[in-house]
């Protein structure tokens, strides 16, 4: 029985060659589930402030969602929105009122 072994050392090269790979492959996960963590955890506080729903201050998870800022877009007035305040304010002239409904 025998044993050959290289001696140029191209299977320790080999071999650390496939680990760094590994180690990256295991980062890149870790990257991602960080990822899905957060951005879960963005769409639940999120939800969560808009019902009015918050950790009160003392709690010890209170800092959970402490960081999500919930920020409401403003509608833009459509067409037909700046037709109809036109008409309220015509009708408004002309019977002589200057009070909104």
């Amino acid at each position: 029985m025998g044993f050959n072994v290289p001696l140029d050392g191209s299977l320790q090269e080999l071999c650390k060659s496939r680990v760094r790979v590994e180690i990256s492959r295991q980062q890149a996960e870790a990257d991602k589930a960080r990822l899905d963590f957060e951005l879960v955890r963005l769409l639940k506080c999120g939800e969560a402030k808009k019902s009015g729903i918050d950790f009160f201050p003392t709690s010890p998870y209170y800092k959970v969602c402490a960081d999500i800022n919930v920020v409401v877009p403003q509608q833009t007035p459509t067409y037909n929105d700046d037709l109809i305040d036109m008409y309220k304010q015509m009708s408004q002239k002309i019977n002589g009122t200057n009070q909104p409904n």
